[in-house]
């Protein structure tokens, strides 16, 4: 992360340009404590597609990713789990 975070002023004062993505669950959905693991590989398998899709590999540098996990507590019950990721991609001038 490093490499990217010093060459992003570079890239920018080039015409470079990052772009912020949330990749989440439909609206409104959670998961249980059971399946969040699932739900979390799914979302990085959506992850991995995105960024091996043709307009991006060609013209991006590079991305950081992080996934963050909120958690609603009811009244009654299992928590549930709201699964998302955060990433910047970085893209040529």
């Amino acid at each position: 992360m490093s490499a990217i975070i010093n060459e992003l002023p570079a890239l920018t004062d080039d015409g470079g340009d990052t772009i912020g993505i949330t990749l989440t669950l439909n609206a409104g959905q959670r998961c249980g404590r059971l399946e969040l693991g699932s739900t979390v590989k799914t979302l990085h398998k959506a992850w991995s597609r995105l960024v091996q899709r043709t307009r991006i590999k060609r013209h991006s540098i590079g991305y950081h990713r992080t996934t963050e996990v909120t958690v609603e507590y009811a009244e009654q019950g299992e928590p549930s789990f709201n699964p998302h990721i955060h990433a910047t991609l970085l893209f040529t001038p």
